[in-house]
């Protein structure tokens, strides 16, 4: 049998942890036919710069990974969820926005996400959330470090 330090013990439980969360945020989302992806990067073109964002700029924000985030947006363009155009500053960089219609399904997936994740949790104290996020936050902040050149 093999033996597993503490550590990584700790970095497979946290995984582990985050399927089961991911798992159950899907669940909530699945009603309004609309992934975790496509939730996040409504939220963030919501709460965006009017003028839109870039790809680049999205995926720096972003709640869920999105590794092909052109396809993404392709599909939520098809659904008349978000638009793009051209930037006029610079030609090159394409600009994604919010729609109204976007707007208008945030509006009514927002209120049941943010109540489904509240649930997940909801069995925990404050201060061991405060200790959760405090730890989160230490591994993000060590992860950026080590892939800064």
């Amino acid at each position: 049998m093999i033996k597993l330090s503490k550590n990584v013990l700790a970095a497979l439980s946290i995984i582990r942890a985050g399927d089961l969360l991911l798992t159950e945020i899907e669940r909530v989302l699945r009603p309004f036919k609309i992934t975790l992806a496509q939730y996040s990067t409504l939220r963030v073109l919501e709460d965006g710069p009017g003028k839109g964002m870039t790809c680049g700029q999205l995926i720096d924000v972003m709640l869920a990974r999105a590794p092909d985030l052109t396809r993404l947006l392709d599909r939520m363009e098809a659904r008349g969820l978000v638009s793009r155009s051209r930037s006029v500053r610079d030609r090159r960089a394409v600009l994604a926005r919010i729609t109204p219609a976007g707007r208008k399904l945030l509006s009514k997936v927002h209120p049941v996400a943010e109540a489904g994740r509240g649930a997940l949790l909801k069995w925990m104290q404050p201060a061991s959330i405060a200790q959760l996020l405090g730890t989160m936050e230490e591994i993000e902040r060590q992860h950026a470090h080590k892939e800064a050149p």
